[in-house]
């Protein structure tokens, strides 16, 4: 296995950009709570980090984070499987600032007419976005490898998948929960000497002395590196209110002002708590996949995921911006006498006329499951169908989220860019096949692997 040549260890400094859950296996507030500490906070587990680090790390490289050998050919003298200790040290994530907050998310599955499937209800803790956090790496290089450039190291390599987008923790990532930007990476290196070591003792990773500061735009990848990797950016324009709904639970004193009985899906953000409109990417995924599930009579219904295997789209979640605010109060009408229901009145609070992004990224060169054959490639008509659902949403055909059937959830497309070359927009009926027609290309260009 060989000595060890020298120390390394970085510091990684980042922000949690999306709404995060990583759930301690309780269910005491929610059915699925965040895990805390001993004081309460929030914190990413240094198991977490090691498995998302690993994952997205060349195969080369992950047999450093420890093996387990052949138990029946590969034992030491005693009988026992031979083991190696991993040669790298992920440590808990730990939030900077308790400025953080937490915030409860209802779920539920909907069947095709988006009525609420019986059992599928449930809620969940997430961590707000905007939180700044830090983690550190340790890797012992040994004798054998004692040479690697630093480019080559495992620290180097994990701030280069950071900062292409590719490290989220927690559940429903392949959502737009848990997405990250990476803020700053420090350095430290220590030969494994009698003056190094000494070094060594004298090192606080915790402390800002010590430290080398790393360039973050150093880490960007190459062309070759993103081949085969398709993202798609929406850019939207409100055309109607928005109903994803979060239900009050609150009880309120004598004299209060009185909640909405439901409103929007929000984030709560800053010092003076603004309330900010959000999408979640389920909402986003569960429309795409009801609409190509429709047009395509379920042909692709496998790239979205199941509980038996993962999803192989990622939709992100959509922050509503400079939208305006308006509470409504309804009055829940009879169906058959068109009369007003007694004690019907309820209150919904909602945004209109704002404006959002939605990211959609896929990534051909891994495997798409399919039922007919398991190494068949997303192709053509997948493509095709998703340019049909983004002109769909254009067009108003599809809608996001509740009460469509009354005009909610209506978008219209202002900008479309695919890996980051823009695609002109309809702005007339003869226009339609042409931008379906670029889409179609454009994709097909980008995601080729």
């Amino acid at each position: 296995m060989g000595e060890i040549k020298k120390k390394v260890y970085y510091r990684y400094k980042f922000k949690i950009t999306s709404a995060m859950n990583i759930g301690n296996g309780q269910n005491e507030v929610t059915d699925n709570d965040l895990i805390k500490d001993g004081s309460g906070t929030p914190y990413i587990p240094g198991s977490t980090i090691t498995g998302i680090f690993r994952s997205v790390l060349p195969k080369e490289y992950q047999s450093l984070f420890g093996t387990v050998k052949n138990l029946e050919t590969d034992t030491d003298k005693n009988g026992q499987p031979e083991i190696e200790a991993s040669q790298v040290i992920l440590y808990d994530a730990k939030i900077k600032k308790k400025d953080y907050k937490i915030s409860v998310r209802d779920s539920v599955a909907l069947d095709e007419y988006k009525t609420a499937l019986a059992g599928a209800k449930f809620d969940f803790e997430v961590l707000e976005p905007g939180i700044e956090l830090e983690t550190w790496l340790e890797q012992d290089i040994k004798d054998e490898a004692g040479d690697i450039p630093q480019e080559r190291e495992v620290g180097y390599l994990i701030a280069q998948q950071w900062k292409r987008g590719h490290i989220h923790f927690g559940s429903k990532a392949s959502r737009g929960l848990g997405q990250t930007k990476l803020c700053k990476v420090q350095r430290a290196e220590f030969i494994w000497d009698e003056a190094g070591i000494d070094q060594w003792l004298d090192f606080d990773m915790y402390s800002e002395n010590g430290w080398v500061e790393q360039s973050i735009e150093q880490f960007a990848a190459s062309e070759e590196q993103d081949k085969g990797l398709l993202e798609i950016i929406l850019s939207l324009k409100q055309e109607s209110g928005i109903s994803i709904r979060r239900y009050t639970t609150t009880v309120q004193r004598e004299g209060e002002n009185r909640e909405p009985d439901y409103k929007q899906m929000s984030y709560i953000r800053g010092k003076n708590n603004e309330e900010i409109p959000v999408i979640p990417g389920t909402s986003w995924a569960g429309a795409f996949r009801h609409h190509i599930n429709r047009i395509t009579e379920n042909k692709f219904e496998q790239y979205f995921g199941s509980t038996s295997h993962k999803s192989q789209i990622y939709f992100s979640e959509s922050e509503i911006k400079d939208a305006v605010e308006k509470v409504l109060t309804h009055n829940a009408i009879d169906r058959f006498t068109g009369g007003i229901i007694d004690r019907a009145l309820y209150t919904e609070k909602t945004w209109f006329n704002g404006k959002t992004k939605l990211k959609i990224q896929l990534d051909a060169r891994k495997k798409a499951f399919n039922r007919e054959n398991n190494e068949k490639t997303i192709e053509k008509e997948f493509y095709a169908a998703l340019s049909a659902a983004i002109l769909d949403l254009h067009l108003g055909i599809l809608s996001v989220g509740g009460l469509t059937s009354i005009g909610r959830g209506l978008f219209s497309i202002e900008k479309i860019q695919i890996n980051g070359e823009e695609i002109p927009v309809a702005q007339e009926a003869e226009e339609i096949p042409h931008m379906y027609q670029q889409l179609i290309q454009k994709m097909m260009e980008g995601g080729h692997a």
